[in-house]
Order: structure tokens, then C-alpha cells, then sequence
């Protein structure tokens, strides 16, 4: 089931009966809730009433993340190597990109981001990928990432973190870049790279960012771990700010709020308000 509840009593408003388990996570644009399941099919619902509005059984394989969602497109991996981009309106598919080898490297954990006409995401092969949001063309590949991106709130730079240590921050703006080895191409121009120092991590949860706080007031990004704890980077050069652990288990998001404060949830039922 797909459920809604009240935000402040709690209670039942509506439910959705799908054909299998659902795990994967809502987005919502207006009035319309879109989610895909594990039952070959993504959706559109009526947020107010539960509704359905539109569904599309194109999908190969189980859909367990967060989709993309402007009026343009709403954009979803799944667990058969595929990544789909979907009209918002009627539900019919846009393009497809699919990625090569075992399903096991499928774009179906990632929650993909999109920043300068591009849809930005990373798969467990440890690459990050860049599309031409309109037609799904690859424009570019950088080696690094394991399924956890993250959006800066200018949508000005992309961040990635590796399966050790490491995270980048890149521009979403392409630049030209040329090699002995290689033809001109264009591609991210990476800000930084440092070492975070969570050791091995394998966390697909998001890297979410601030516009204030951090050195000089640029900023802050917050890197999720699968051992409870979270990494704040400044933005201005990846330095790190502070860690704080919530939990020993995985965080599932880091939801900025108001007031300098972050609404933190882990796989252990933990729900955390923290303030930086």
C-alpha cells in the first residue's frame, strides 16, 4: 500500500493497494504524488484523494528510490539496469538509458538529480553519469561514486561520496576538457576532493546541502553514513566542519529545516532534531 496520513492527528486520509511491496520513496509536484513499486509500475496519484492518475507498466525490474520530478519530466531508476524518464502529465515514456553488465550495477538506488539541463547520477559500478535531460543522451562519465549525490541549493555544483573516505564536489556547469590520451569532450569541472574519514561506506542515502553556515558563510554539506554517523564539509573547500553520530545504523535522509536545525531518521527507528 501506498499510505497518506495527516500531519498533525496521524490518521489514515488514503491508501493505495498496489500489486506487490512498495519501497520505494514519494515525490511529490503540486497535486500529484509519483512513486514506482515493485510490481513493474510507476505512478502518478492525486495527492488530496488517493486517486490514481496515471500508471505506466514499462518498468523492468523493482523500484526502491526517490524519482526526479519537475514539470518536465519525473526521472526513476530500477533494479534491471534501467533509468526512465516519464511525462509528469500523461505518464508516457520520454527516453531510457540503461547501464551494461550485471543488474547488480542498476541506477535503481541513486536518487538522480538534474542541474543545467542535465540528469546527474551514480551507479554501483562507481561511476557518476551525466544525460541530456530531454533526450537521455550520455554526455559524460566521471570514475568515483556509489549511488549517493547530492544538489547544492543553487543547483551550481553536484557532490558525490565514494565507497572510502572521499567525496568530490563538481560544477554542474560543463567545461571543455582535453587529454593526450582522449578527444576534447566536455564534462564537470571538479571543485574539491577530500577525505571525509567515514572509512568503508556503502550508504546509497543522499548528500544533502545548506546555503549558510560553514567557512565564510558558503555553506554546508551534510554526508550520510551507513554507521549512523554524519560528516557537515564546508562548502568552500570540503574541510570538515564537525561529525556528530545519531545511531549505529544507516541514515536513511538529512532533511534541512528552518532555523539551522536537521531532521535526521535512521534504519533503527531513531528520529533526530539536530542544530549546526
Amino acid at each position: 500500500y501506498i499510505y497518506s496520513l495527516n500531519i498533525k492527528s496521524g490518521k489514515v486520509n488514503w491508501k493505495f493497494k498496489c500489486g506487490k511491496s512498495v519501497m520505494g520513496t514519494p515525490a511529490i509536484l503540486g497535486n500529484k504524488v509519483f512513486i514506482g513499486a515493485s510490481d513493474h509500475t510507476f505512478r502518478a496519484l492525486n495527492a488530496k484523494t488517493g486517486k490514481l492518475i496515471w500508471e505506466n507498466k514499462e518498468i523492468k525490474g523493482f523500484i526502491e528510490a526517490k524519482p526526479y520530478a519537475d514539470k518536465q519530466q519525473v526521472v526513476i531508476g530500477d533494479w534491471a539496469n534501467t533509468l526512465y524518464s516519464f511525462n509528469p502529465s500523461n505518464g508516457k515514456l520520454q527516453w531510457t538509458w540503461k547501464v551494461k553488465g550485471s543488474r547488480m550495477v542498476s541506477p535503481a538506488a541513486v536518487w538522480p538529480i538534474k542541474a543545467n539541463g542535465n540528469i546527474i547520477f551514480a551507479t554501483p559500478e562507481r561511476v557518476t553519469y551525466g544525460l541530456d535531460a530531454k533526450t537521455g543522451k550520455q554526455l559524460w562519465r566521471i570514475k568515483g561514486g556509489r549511488e549517493s549525490v547530492g544538489l547544492s541549493p543553487d543547483k551550481q555544483h553536484y557532490y558525490v561520496k565514494t565507497m572510502k573516505d572521499t567525496v568530490f564536489a563538481f560544477t554542474t556547469q560543463l567545461v571543455a576538457v582535453s587529454s593526450q590520451m582522449a578527444p576534447m569532450t566536455i564534462a564537470p569541472l571538479k571543485m574539491w576532493g577530500v577525505n571525509a574519514e567515514f572509512g568503508y561506506e556503502i550508504a546509497p542515502t543522499p548528500i544533502t546541502s545548506v546555503p549558510n553556515g560553514g567557512k565564510e558563510g558558503r555553506g554546508l554539506v551534510f554526508v550520510p553514513t551507513d554507521k549512523g554517523n554524519i560528516v557537515a564539509l564546508n562548502h568552500s573547500d570540503g574541510s570538515i566542519a564537525w561529525k556528530h553520530k545519531v545511531s549505529f545504523a544507516l541514515i536513511n535522509y538529512i532533511q534541512p529545516l528552518a532555523g539551522n536545525k536537521l531532521l535526521v531518521s535512521t534504519m533503527d527507528g531513531i528520529v533526530t532534531v539536530l542544530e549546526y
